[in-house]
Parts: structure tokens; sequence; C-alpha cells
């Protein structure tokens, strides 16, 4: 049986920091915790003893003073502490201005013969030990959420910190806390090792730096509160309204983080095979059954089950389904034999539950279970406010995928994404905007002729802007072929010296009125000018519109 590394609550920074500076430093324990728990749950845990250990003592210095409003005292009392632990210097209260943000410096000793190894893991168990109890010991003391960061200088026996500590601006620092404020003494998370080939083990592909939810929206605040629990999560909404990202973002924001993760669209798996691939079989079960196989169940122990669809289980499936949730007992098909599996579920659907339990078509008690926290997902049209986030996380994700650096939308084209009403919700969105990626060249902006020809489809877009990219017929690097094109009819306009400046400038705009049948948005648009500039264009050739 693995052991865990020794950290005990009841010890306090000091004591804690002081191992430190022992012949092999703290990179002994954090390679032990990176061997039990990986990489982002040993950064979690050793957070969170540091921010329960700045919480606590933060709580005592504020027991000990006179006065709990004395700005001044409370950093007085934060610069000692520090100091006393740290031997930290150099603090800088209120740098640049900033209200209730200070700077300090510290050194982290290195002994001779470390091996690199030794030393990363001796900075970042450092660094990961004080941000979070920085952290924990001003959330405490001033009420309100803060930030830690660091730079820092590298020689062959030292490392010198800077850090400062700010309040959050930033949602998503908040975020990031929770975990952190969630911290139980003595809680640990533990590692459940196997060492079956066939284990699947996938992990979440959405990693947070692209998470579609938006910081502050109750989407995420919800989310946030039921990550860290095992909760049973039931997902409702539309179809295509994100409802497998969403979950994807619950299991990575989770202590099963680590665990396995595996995903079951309940509407692709035959009624006669769902038995067998929910639980597994047993050779012999059936005709064709020629090895014992674990089923989907099995296989996530430890970790979460995504059901996708899960409104178009079977009566027989539901009850089985039903017995895990309660029990967390199943056995494999042809099998006598109980296996006890430890998962988490979450459970999504677009249908209507409530009616289908009324009509007989879904178990009221199974519903009951799934129904813990429900999370009902708006469509994207009823959350146009998150539209310039939720194009931001996925423009990135595609250009990381692409590798590609995109800069931005247009303006334009933000207009045309925005007036759409999206029927087909994020789905359709990440459709239209993998596209612009890649048609969109390296190092440049996405237009309008970018985004094809779905968004000409929608009746939505009432200013005609999106009308403008359906009239080009440039699609793959659009730019360069234009530019080409004009700087060719350029050369012949001049040589004929049929033109003047002013005479083509007219004819562009007839000509953009004539295509676009009087659309005043429409013409603006596609000369790239607004509308009122548009219209002074066309009082100045005394046109109707």
């Amino acid at each position: 049986m693995l052991s865990e590394p020794a950290l005990n609550p009841g010890v306090g920074i000091g004591p804690l920091l002081e191992q430190f500076h022992t012949e092999n430093g703290f990179a002994h324990v954090l390679k032990e915790l990176l061997r039990l728990w990986g990489h982002e749950s040993a950064r979690h845990q050793l957070k969170r003893h540091g921010y329960h250990l700045g919480r606590r003592d933060a709580e005592s210095s504020l027991s000990a003073s006179q006065s709990d409003s004395d700005d001044h005292l409370r950093w007085t009392q934060f610069e000692r502490a520090l100091t006393t632990h740290l031997r930290a210097q150099e603090f800088v209260r209120h740098p640049a201005g900033e209200r209730h943000a200070i700077q300090w410096c510290c050194q982290l000793q290195c002994r001779a013969g470390m091996s690199m190894e030794s030393k990363i893991n001796h900075e970042n168990a450092f660094m990961w030990l004080l941000s979070g109890y920085v952290t924990g010991y001003l959330n405490r003391s001033f009420d309100r959420n803060f930030c830690v960061s660091f730079s820092k200088s590298t020689t062959p026996h030292a490392v010198a910190f800077r850090f400062l500590a700010r309040p959050s601006k930033d949602p998503q620092d908040f975020d990031q806390d929770l975990p952190l404020r969630n911290f139980k003494t003595g809680t640990y998370a533990s590692v459940v090792s196997s060492a079956d080939d066939d284990r699947i083990a996938a992990q979440p592909s959405l990693p947070l730096k692209h998470s579609i939810l938006r910081d502050g929206s109750e989407l995420a605040y919800l989310v946030h509160q039921v990550a860290i629990t095992d909760a049973t999560v039931l997902l409702l909404g539309e179809s295509g309204v994100g409802k497998s990202l969403i979950a994807r973002e619950i299991q990575f924001r989770s202590l099963r983080t680590q665990q396995p993760w595996v995903e079951i669209n309940c509407a692709a798996i035959p009624e006669q095979l769902i038995e067998s691939e929910l639980f597994g079989v047993e050779r012999g079960a059936f005709s064709g059954a020629t090895v014992s196989r674990k089923g989907r169940f099995e296989h996530a122990h430890g970790g979460t089950v995504f059901l996708d669809e899960v409104g178009l289980l079977s009566l027989n499936a539901q009850s089985k389904l039903l017995r895990v949730l309660q029990s967390g007992e199943m056995e494999r098909l042809g099998s006598n034999s109980t296996i006890r599996c430890d998962i988490r579920v979450i459970a999504a659907t677009n249908e209507n539950l409530d009616a289908l339990v009324k009509a007989g078509k879904f178990r009221e008690d199974l519903y009951f279970r799934l129904n813990v926290f429900p999370i009902h997902i708006p469509a994207l049209r009823e959350r146009k406010h998150e539209m310039p986030s939720l194009m931001s996380a996925i423009i990135r994700r595609f250009c990381d995928k692409y590798r590609k650096n995109i800069y931005r939308c247009t303006q334009q084209a933000r207009e045309v994404l925005l007036a759409y009403d999206w029927p087909g919700n994020i789905r359709e969105l990440e459709n239209v905007l993998e596209r612009a990626v890649i048609l969109c060249p390296d190092e440049g902006e996405i237009h309008i002729s970018h985004l094809g020809e779905l968004i000409r489809r929608s009746n939505a877009i009432s200013t005609g802007i999106a009308d403008a990219a359906a009239s080009s017929q440039t699609f793959v690097a659009p730019a360069q072929v234009v530019v080409a094109s004009i700087d060719d009819w350029a050369d012949q306009v001049i040589e004929s010296g049929q033109g003047s400046l002013n005479t083509i400038k007219d004819s562009l705009v007839k000509a953009a009125m004539r295509r676009s049948q009087g659309n005043l948005s429409l013409a603006a648009a596609t000369l790239g000018m607004t509308r009122g500039q548009l219209n002074y264009q066309l009082k100045k050739l005394d046109e109707v519109v």
C-alpha cells in the first residue's frame, strides 16, 4: 500500500519552511507527491496546505490585535510573519500606487550536489506552498480575494524570488481559489493506480485556458461550486449548447481530474448491447462472447462517467443504472459476482425528463437520483453577452490545434457573429470558427469572408452585413487575391486615361448599391465604410435610395 507524504496540518508554516533548508530540501516530499498524485494534484495539495496555514495564522493575528479594521497593523503583522518564517526583505507597500498590494523579496538556498530534477522540485514546492500561505493569510486578514505572482532569478546555489500580492481584479483568480477555500484539515485526494493495460484514462481535452465559461457568470459559479464535490450532476439544454464541454469542465476542476474520464453517448449504443457496454460481459454469456470484457463503468473506476443523451436509455438499462448510483454495485452480463465501482456520474440530455417520467418512459426514482444538482445551460442566443469570451476561447483552441497565430476578429466579423441566432448553438459556432481559423492566414485577422455561406442563411442578421461575406467569391487567402486583381485593374484604368479618382469612387458606390439591391448596410459593408459615410456619398451622387 502506498503511503502518502506527511503534511501535518498541526505544524505551522515556520517549521514546515525550515525543511526547505535541510540537506535534501523539500524536493523529496514533492517527488513523492508527484509520484502519488501527479503534477496538478500535487500543486493543489501544497497550495491547499499553505492556504489553510495562512488563514490560521491570520486568524491568530486578528484575535490578538485590538483593532480588526486597522490596515496598517494588518500589513505589519503580515510582514512580521514573512520576515520570521522566510527572512523576507525589501517590503514595498502599495507598489505603483496599487492599494492593498505588497511586494517583497526572499531567497531559497539550493544545497550543493542537488540534481536538476531536485532543484526544480525544490523550487516548485516552495512556490506552491508559499503562494497558498500568502493567499490564505491576506484573504482572511483583509476579507477579500488576493492573487500572488512572482518572478525569479537563479544562481547555482540559490534562487531569488520577488513576490507581488494584489487584490484580484480577475474573477478567474477567485475561481482558482475555490479548491483552496474548500480545503479541510487532513483531507487529501488519494489516487487509485492500476496496471490494467485496457484501463480508460482519457483526460479532458479542454484545458482551463480554453474554458467556454465566462468568468463571473451564473453558469460558471454553478460549475465551480459543484465541481469540487462528488455530487451527481444533470446538464440540461438544447442540442449543441456545450453540455459535453461543461461536463469536461466539471471533471477538470474536480478532485478526480487525474482519474479516468469515460464518455458514453447512450443514443449511439444499440439497445441490445447497452447492458454489456455499460457493465461488461463474461465469457459465454451469449453467442460470440468468447472473452470476458470490462464495461465502461468498470473502466471508469475512481473517475467520472459522462452519460450523454441519458433520456434515451431503455427502461431495463435505467434500472441497472439506478442500482449503480444507489449502491455503487453492478454485475457483468452473465456473472453472479458483484463488482463495486467508485464513480461520479455526470448526465446530460436535451429531452424533457419531467414529461418522460409522466409518460412512463423514464423511471422517476432514477430521475431523482440524477437530478441532485441540475444545471440548465441556456441557448447561445440567450447569452449573447458571453459571445466575445466564447469566440476568443474557441479561436485560441483551434489556433493551438492548427499551429496558427490569429490576433482577432475584425469589427465587421464580430458584428456578423453577434447578430446571428446560432440555432446550432456552440457546436455551430465551433464549426464556423474552425473553418475561419483554417482559412485565415497566419498572423492575420478573421474577416467576414472567412465565415462562409452558413452565416448568410441567417434571418437574424437584419443589418445585412453578413451578405458581404457571401458576396465575396474569394475563400482562401482572400486579401491577397483581391489586392492582386485590383492592382491589375488599376493599371488598366491608368493606362486608358479614362478614369479620375472621383469617377472611380462614384462607380464603386453605384456598383455596390446595384449589387446590394439598394441595401445600404450591405453596400457599406462591401465598401468597408459606415452606413453614414455611404449615405453622404449617395447624396453627392443624387442617388435615390
